[in-house]
């Protein structure tokens, strides 16, 4: 059974071979260039481009499918990576990514791929797709974005903040989309606090949630 280091390992070896034998090329400053600089109040191209994404696809491609028109936000498994145990898969490897015309983007690998090559090098399984128009519906937005928090909560809560607080401000007074997001928390109470915190730091120690 791969252990995490393991799979990491096998992940890095496929990308490199993908640059090897150019079915992908990685993020450079055409592309960055070609992308706005900030979801919200996050200066989202800068953090793409010099944090160490792994294991925060989820956040990254969720967030550049809400900046790059006719997008999609894909999720779902790249079975290459699979744990498997005596001979049966013990954990599929979860994974987000953007779909654009006949190109996937990767933010954790910061590469664009030929979409044929991706799904082929890593036996790709896609279980959930959103256009970029669906992350106009400020709800769906909103929780897509938490979910996207998920054991990252210490990591990512700060950024998320910046990149949602107009969403959430502008919503403070909509029932629907409160109670939506109250519901989620309501199952998630170390996310709920940090948020709190988070939202307090950012805005004049108001607490959006209440």
């Amino acid at each position: 059974m791969y252990n995490s280091n393991q799979i990491s390992k096998i992940y890095k070896k496929l990308i490199r071979k993908s640059l090897q034998k150019k079915y992908s090329k990685l993020f450079d400053d055409k592309f960055y260039s070609s992308i706005n600089n900030y979801v919200g109040k996050l200066n989202y191209k800068e953090l793409l481009k010099y944090s160490n994404t792994m294991g925060q696809c989820n956040f990254f491609a969720l967030l550049l499918c809400k900046i790059i028109n006719q997008s999609f936000l894909c999720k779902g498994y790249l079975n290459k990576l699979n744990c498997i145990r005596d001979g049966y898969i013990f954990e599929k490897f979860e994974h987000s990514w953007v779909e654009y015309q006949d190109f996937v983007f990767d933010t954790t690998c910061k590469q664009v791929f030929k979409k044929n090559a991706f799904y082929q090098i890593f036996n790709v399984e896609k279980a959930e797709c959103y256009s970029h128009n669906d992350l106009n519906d400020d709800t769906l937005f909103a929780l897509l974005g938490l979910k996207s928090l998920k054991n990252r909560e210490c990591l990512l809560c700060d950024n998320f903040v910046l990149a949602f607080y107009d969403v959430f401000d502008k919503n403070k007074n909509n029932d629907a989309f409160m109670e939506n997001v109250k519901i989620y928390l309501s199952k998630e109470k170390i996310l709920k606090k940090l948020l709190e915190i988070s939202f307090k730091n950012l805005k004049n120690n108001q607490n959006i949630f209440q």
